[in-house]
C-alpha cells in the first residue's frame, strides 16, 4: 500500500511522517519509507545522506522509467507546458521538472513491488509534485492547471494530507533554516509560499481526491498532536 504525505512547505510533513514510522515501530507494523523499499540494498549510513538519497532515487526512478515510459506520457507533456510557462527562473524550472521525474520513477517502482506485504510511505510524491508544477512566485496557481493536474498525476492508494493555517505555515517555513528560495527576497518568498498553501487547497478539494484523501490539521507545535494524528492514520488505514 503506497501512502504518500502531501501539502505545501511548513505544513507538518516531515514531523508527521517521523512520528507515524515512530509509532508503528512500537507495535511492530509493517512499514518502510519510499528509500528503504527501493534502496534496502544500499548501507544505510549511505542513504541517510540526503544528497546521496536524492541522486540514487532519481537513479532508480531513471532506471523504472526506461523500462515503462508510456503510462505517464501526458502528465508529464503538461508538467513541461506549465513549468515552462510560469517559472521566472530556468534554473528553478529545471529542478521543479527533475523533482516531477523523480516522484514519477519513485511511483512506478514501488507499484511494481505492489505484492510485497506492509506500507511504504512516500514523503515527496506524484501527487506532492503540485509543488513544482503548480507553485510560482509571479504567477498564482490557475485552476485549470489544478484540474488539469488531479486529471492526469498518478495516484497513490493513499493520500494524507497534511495541512495547516497560511499563518502557521508562513511562521514555519521562515524559521526553517533551509527555507524555499533561499536566494530570493522576503517578498518572493512570502507570494511563493501563499502560492503554495493555495494550490494544495485547491488540489485536495477537487473531486479526483474525494475517496482516497485523508486530511489532517497540524497546526500546533505539539508532539502529542503528531502522535494522536499518527494512532488516527493507522487506524483508518486499518
Amino acid at each position: 500500500m503506497i501512502i504518500e504525505f502531501a501539502g505545501c512547505s511548513g505544513a507538518g510533513k516531515s514531523t508527521l511522517l517521523d512520528e507515524l514510522l515512530r509509532y508503528c515501530r512500537e507495535r511492530n507494523l509493517s512499514v518502510r519509507t519510499a528509500p528503504q523499499a527501493l534502496l534496502g540494498w544500499i548501507p544505510e549510513v549511505i542513504v541517510r545522506q540526503p544528497t546521496l538519497q536524492n541522486l540514487m532515487l532519481d537513479v532508480a526512478g531513471v532506471c523504472r522509467r526506461i523500462v515503462d515510459p508510456d503510462p505517464y506520457r501526458e502528465f508529464l507533456k503538461f508538467a513541461r507546458s506549465a513549468i515552462r510557462r510560469d517559472t521566472d527562473r530556468r534554473l528553478r524550472g529545471l529542478n521543479a521538472y527533475r523533482g516531477v521525474l523523480r516522484a514519477l520513477g519513485i511511483h512506478a517502482a514501488l507499484s511494481s513491488e505492489a505484492h510485497k506485504p506492509g506500507m511504504v510511505l512516500v514523503d515527496e510524491g506524484t501527487v506532492n509534485s503540485a509543488h513544482g508544477i503548480l507553485v510560482h512566485v509571479k504567477q498564482p496557481p490557475r485552476s485549470e492547471d489544478i484540474d488539469a493536474f488531479c486529471k492526469l498525476v498518478p495516484m497513490p492508494d493513499l493520500v494524507v494530507h497534511v495541512t495547516a493555517p497560511l499563518d502557521v505555515v508562513l511562521a514555519r517555513t521562515f524559521s526553517r533554516r533551509n527555507p524555499p528560495l533561499p536566494n530570493r527576497s522576503r517578498e518572493d518568498r512570502e507570494r511563493f509560499i501563499r502560492h503554495a498553501h493555495a494550490a494544495f487547497q485547491g488540489v485536495m478539494s477537487h473531486a479526483a481526491f474525494s475517496r482516497n484523501t485523508l486530511r489532517v490539521s497540524c497546526d500546533e507545535e505539539n508532539r502529542q498532536q503528531y502522535r494522536f494524528h499518527a494512532r488516527e492514520i493507522i487506524e483508518q488505514i486499518a
